[in-house]
């Protein structure tokens, strides 16, 4: 939708001159947030302004984003439950922090160099929507790092001990 900047009419986005003023300046309003915004994507929620949105066939509400909020129906058939955030919640592998976490565990735990890295990359991958790190992914990172420092550490006593038992041969 288009809303007059001059006389605040709201019209479809198909309009090119108001129909009440007259006037050919226009922004757009959001169909998700009703922001009002001028460009392509909504600064405030990032939905296209020529996007149509979904209608949930269980409770009827108009949605853009891959779940419905208000009862987390999916219509690519996922089954989680509850709302949409929280059908997402607890399961590794949809959240960065949590994987990267599991990861480091597991490399400290074994001490398998490539789990600590991994766990590593994926710690610096967990970051929320205002592109800062997470809490989860923050404590990730520190046990990756333990975990990685751990794992050279074992390698160099290893290093060492073959040297030593080399010359002693």
């Amino acid at each position: 939708m288009k809303k007059c900047t001059f006389c605040g009419t709201v019209t479809d986005n198909r309009t090119s001159s108001c129909d009440s003023c007259g006037s050919n300046d226009f922004l757009y309003v959001c169909a998700n947030c009703s922001a009002e915004y001028d460009g392509t994507y909504c600064p405030k929620c990032g939905v296209r302004r020529d996007a149509a949105g979904k209608t949930c066939p269980k409770c009827g509400i108009r949605f853009f984003t891959n779940f419905c909020p208000n009862c987390g129906y999916n219509p690519k058939g996922d089954t989680g439950t509850g709302s949409a955030t929280n059908s997402r919640r607890g399961r590794i592998g949809t959240d960065p922090g949590k994987t990267a976490l599991a990861l480091s565990v597991a490399g400290l735990l074994t001490m398998l160099f490539p789990l600590s890295i991994a766990g590593l990359v994926m710690a610096l991958q967990a970051k929320d929507e205002n592109g800062k790190m997470t809490q989860m992914g923050k404590t990730s990172l520190a046990v990756s790092i333990v975990s990685v420092a751990v794992s050279v550490f074992l390698l160099i006593l290893y290093v060492i001990g073959i040297a030593v038992s080399a010359i002693h041969h």
